[in-house]
């Protein structure tokens, strides 16, 4: 994958530029997943890592989205709960996950919320990840448009209690949740647009973000890795030990996949707009301008 040396995405820069950049830093699990979207060119500016909305609008362009107006809206979000001046700051990604439950920031269990004598605020919480997954998909090991609509209403997951949305954190994750299924969606053979299983745990350690978006620029269908982190091969070994029956099938993780529709959605420009209405309007709600 050729870089252009102006492209300011960690995401879309060679790994060795990164790795240099985090200076062998110890990541959590949270800070894993947004490491794609951190500012090189700026980082080296400040001398410490930050997101922008100039990184996040350019990630996202290569996973297909056809608008800036999300990187600004997530920008914006994560900003105000750190309440920077519009940039967020790496080593703080953590207070969004730490309020309490029913305070202003969404909590879906994946990230620890307290330090524990195994780990770290931050760092994914297997059970409750495998927990989270199984519920939001009620029971499959795919994920489908109307199981996201669910969620995103708060409908699906109240009796595990892993979700409260509440202001800022509810534009946070309904926005992230619908922009990851628009961007890593597949076709399943029966026409239905499913997000599997492989996919939801590459999401987790955050490694779906450059590999989806070398894939398109390769003009190849993503393949999800085997889990890379030993946290995302526990939640899916969890999810093996607790899924129902043998989920074969149709509800199983071997879903059969329709390669070439697949390849399709995946060039396809995602402008979003039915994903921003509702976290815009929730924003303005809050008299967040």
């Amino acid at each position: 994958m050729t870089q252009d040396r102006r492209t300011r995405a960690a995401g879309l820069r060679p790994i060795a530029e990164v790795e240099e950049l985090l200076a062998s830093k110890p990541l959590t699990g949270l800070q894993k997943h947004l490491v794609a979207f951190i500012d090189v060119a700026r980082s080296r500016e400040l001398e410490r890592l930050v997101i922008t909305e100039a990184s996040t609008a350019e990630l996202l362009r290569a996973l297909g989205v056809g608008t800036v107006i999300g990187a600004r809206l997530m920008v914006a979000a994560l900003a105000r709960i750190q309440k920077t001046d519009g940039e967020v700051e790496f080593a703080r990604v953590h207070e969004g996950i730490r309020a309490d439950l029913a305070g202003p920031n969404a909590h879906t269990g994946i990230y620890r919320v307290e330090a524990t004598t195994e780990s770290d605020i931050g760092e994914i919480d297997p059970d409750a990840a495998a927990s989270f997954w199984l519920e939001v998909t009620r029971g499959k090991r795919y994920l489908t448009g109307e199981d996201l609509d669910l969620f995103v209403r708060g409908e699906s997951l109240l009796s595990l209690g892993l979700v409260r949305f509440h202001k800022v954190g509810r534009v946070i994750n309904r926005f992230e949740f619908q922009l990851f299924f628009d961007v890593a969606a597949q076709v399943s053979g029966a026409g239905k647009r499913v997000l599997t299983e492989d996919r939801f745990l590459s999401f987790l350690d955050g490694s779906i973000w450059r590999d989806l978006a070398e894939a398109r620029r390769e003009d190849r269908l993503y393949v999800a890795p085997p889990p890379r982190e030993a946290a995302t091969q526990r939640v899916a070994e969890y999810i093996r030990q607790r899924a129902d029956g043998n989920q074969e099938g149709d509800s199983g993780p071997n879903l059969e996949i329709d390669e070439k529709r697949s390849l399709r959605e995946q060039r396809r420009t995602k402008l979003i707009l039915p994903v921003l209405l509702q976290p815009m309007a929730d924003l303005l709600d809050l008299g967040f301008r």
